[in-house]
Formats: C-alpha cells, sequence, structure tokens
C-alpha cells in the first residue's frame, strides 16, 4: 500500500479501536452495526462513515496537511446522523501525537461540516473534513 492508504487504513482501525464504528477494509460490513470504510458509500448498512483522503498542503520540506473527507449517514431519526458526526468529532478534533500507520499526526482538527440532506431511502447524510497535521516523506524529502 502507499503511506496515504496506510493513513486511511489506520484511521479506520483507530476509529473502530474507539467504539465510533466498525472498521471493515474488504466493505463487507454488518448491517446492524456502523460500518466503517474507505471512499465509496456502499448501500448497507443504514448508518456508515466513509473515509476519503485528499491533500491540502505541502511544504519543500516532508510537513503536509492532510485532509480526510468523512461523510456520515444514518438512518431513524434526521439527529442520529448528528450523533454520529458527534462522536467523530470527539474522537478526532483536537487529538495530537497520533501514530496513524506510517505517520505520527502532530494535530487533527475539524476544518469543516455540513448537512448533505436524504437520501432516496430515508437516511441523513453529513460531510465533515479533517485536518491531519503531519510528515510525508518522500524519496526526496526526509526530515
Amino acid at each position: 500500500m502507499s503511506w496515504t492508504s496506510d493513513v486511511t487504513v489506520a484511521l479506520g482501525e483507530y476509529l473502530h479501536a474507539l467504539g465510533v464504528g466498525v472498521w471493515s477494509p474488504s466493505g463487507a460490513l454488518p448491517r446492524d452495526a456502523v460500518g466503517i470504510t474507505v471512499k465509496a458509500m456502499p448501500a448497507q448498512p443504514d448508518s456508515v462513515i466513509v473515509l476519503s483522503p485528499y491533500p491540502v498542503t505541502g511544504s519543500g520540506a516532508s510537513d503536509v496537511t492532510l485532509g480526510m473527507q468523512i461523510r456520515c449517514r444514518a438512518g431513524g431519526l434526521p439527529t442520529a446522523v448528528d450523533d454520529l458526526a458527534d462522536h467523530i468529532y470527539d474522537a478526532l478534533h483536537g487529538a495530537r501525537n497520533l501514530q496513524l500507520g506510517p505517520a505520527r499526526v502532530a494535530l487533527v482538527w475539524r476544518a469543516s461540516h455540513a448537512q448533505m440532506g436524504v437520501d432516496g431511502d430515508g437516511r441523513w447524510d453529513t460531510t465533515s473534513n479533517f485536518y491531519l497535521q503531519t510528515a510525508h516523506p518522500s524519496a526526496h524529502v526526509r526530515d
């Protein structure tokens, strides 16, 4: 895998360890649990967290800010998706010195949050963008 994939997998495992949801790198998610997966929003379960990494900033050194879009979907009451998003916020916002795979993350913060509405099955959707301040070494930069 790559550095970005390794960090994303480690974040899924971290959220799983905190009891936020059930990490499933294969996408096989239990119907009655809050699933955590990468990039694609699955049809099931009703409650799911989707992690999608993207670059935000870099420098001539290895210092980077990695963005992580975290989409949440939940069925039931419209507030259920807010509860899920708040659980993620509590787990990540302000976290310092996390080891996520190959990356020592100095600081995590939520940069934005938005309501995305309801899908055709009556499940509510939100999206948050979290920023991870870290280092991403390359073949040319190692500090």
